[in-house]
């Protein structure tokens, strides 16, 4: 992406009171225009916009948005993101993970915005399983087993993404950070559990490859700006477990409780958690240069976090 006369390239962060979405924010709006879309929590932000992605009006005013700003960019953040929120709400799971990208393209087509670059955040549950061989990275090009309403729905988001005409990054990941508008995440829980000496539980057979929002955003702006389009893991160069990783956080942030090493037990009849969703980064690493490693990267966002959500 260049600046034309000047004129900083305006970035539309669909969900900006989410976790990533204000990390883009923090991340970004020193350099562009960044418009921001909130529901729930009103954004302390000089260009936010109040956007309720399952408003009756939510097309109209979708449309009416990306008419008004004329966007270079599209970030959408927005999705129903909890494994067992999507079990009890399959409807809602579908709207939100794949209509709802359906009707971004399409007012993105009825705005005339075709040569605007859209990035969708899908998921590294999206793979499932393999049949047959186990511990072997995802790559972009293996099949795809989605196990759970959440996987599958956000799949589906990603064939819904690739009808744009225009240029789009499809981002495979698993992400962490603090939401300054909300408790609800992972890293919050581990780090409230630990400054209050509550013993957890850590998932010794879960792994994975862990990025920090910080890390994605930054992957994601070397995206728009150099035309990076398709599908794309992004994760640590390495992985960790579940029990690794909440073990780490409390070292990190100088705070020692109890973790009690878990082994989860699923069945094939009720599985809907992979155990092993660790992605290959070869095809990230080589467009841009990516070597993170996710203790590094971890101690660096400890140091560097977004604030905690008021009490």
């Amino acid at each position: 992406m260049t600046y034309i006369n000047n004129k900083k390239p305006t970035i539309l962060v669909l969900g900006g009171s989410g976790m990533l979405g204000a990390h883009c924010y923090d991340v970004l709006k020193n350099k562009y225009k960044v418009i921001t879309t909130y529901c729930n929590h009103s954004l302390p932000y000089k260009e936010s916009v109040e956007f309720d992605a399952i408003a009756e009006n939510s097309k109209e005013k979708l449309y009416y948005l990306l008419n008004l700003y004329q966007p270079d960019v599209v970030i959408n953040t927005i999705a129903l993101v909890t494994v067992d929120g999507c079990e009890s709400n399959p409807d809602l799971a579908t709207y939100m993970n794949k209509i709802f990208v359906e009707n971004i393209v399409s007012a993105m087509h009825k705005t005339g915005l075709n040569d605007t670059h859209l990035v969708q955040i899908s998921s590294d549950s999206v793979y499932g399983v393999r049949k047959n061989v186990k511990n072997r990275l995802w790559v972009e090009s293996d099949d795809l087993n989605p196990l759970s309403v959440y996987a599958t729905t956000k799949l589906q988001g990603e064939y819904e993404a690739l009808k744009h005409k225009g240029p789009v990054s499809i981002i495979r990941t698993a992400f962490y950070g603090i939401n300054p508008f909300s408790k609800k995440s992972l890293l919050w829980w581990i780090i409230n559990n630990a400054k209050n000496k509550q013993e957890m539980d850590g998932w010794e057979n879960i792994y994975f490859s862990p990025v920090s929002a910080n890390k994605l955003v930054d992957v994601i702006e070397n995206m728009f700006n150099e035309s990076l389009t398709g599908i794309y893991n992004v994760g640590s160069v390495d992985s960790c477990n579940k029990f690794d990783f909440v073990e780490a956080v409390c070292d990190g942030i100088n705070q020692p409780v109890k973790i009690n090493r878990i082994i989860t037990k699923q069945n094939k009849e009720t599985l809907i958690r992979p155990e092993y969703s660790v992605l290959s980064s070869e095809k990230l690493k080589g467009v841009m240069t990516w070597n993170t490693k996710w203790h590094d990267d971890l101690d660096a966002y400890l140091n560097n976090m977004l604030p905690f959500p008021e009490e």
